[in-house]
């Protein structure tokens, strides 16, 4: 049987009115950045939510996040396809410090269709060194599988180049 993606912390950075848009980084962004893309299922697993709207914020490759600026920088909505599928870049998160450790890199997704719970969750990567039991949010669940994304370096030939990351994640 098929499990969907449970809740998790939306967290203090939230804004909401981020702009309708599927590439989150500036213009000029040279750090790593990962591409996105999945399906939006209902709890069927097997039938896809049209025009669902994925609410996603993140903080940049310095474990930043823009809380003040006009741009959304690392924000942003996108609306799934008639078959459910979205599609975002963004940059690789970078961990950051809190009080009693760091928290692993993830991002913030928050999903809302019409006639539906929406539902705020993180997604964090394979292979982090802070996801729990070492993250620093005791109540996040950053050790769940269904919201670890593996992901794949797609540009690996020029080592001067900042890398692309590819990951899939369906709901």
């Amino acid at each position: 049987g098929c499990r969907f993606t449970q809740e998790d912390v939306e967290g203090p950075y939230y804004r909401p009115d981020a702009p309708l848009r599927s590439e989150l980084v500036p213009p000029n962004y040279k750090g790593d950045r990962i591409i996105l893309e999945g399906t939006i299922y209902e709890a069927d697993c097997k039938t896809p939510i049209p025009h669902a709207i994925l609410d996603i914020w993140s903080a940049d490759d310095k474990g930043i996040y823009d809380i003040t600026s006009l741009d959304y920088w690392y924000r942003g909505r996108v609306q799934t396809d008639e078959k459910g599928n979205y599609h975002i870049i963004t940059a690789l998160p970078g961990r950051y410090r809190e009080a009693n450790g760091f928290r692993p890199s993830h991002i913030h997704i928050k999903i809302s269709a019409a006639r539906y719970h929406p539902i705020t969750t993180q997604l964090y990567t394979t292979g982090d060194p802070y996801l729990s039991p070492n993250d620093s949010c005791g109540v996040c669940k950053s050790d769940d599988p269904l919201r670890i994304v593996k992901l794949v370096p797609t540009n690996t030939e020029n080592p001067n180049v900042s890398l692309t990351y590819h990951g899939e994640w369906n709901v």
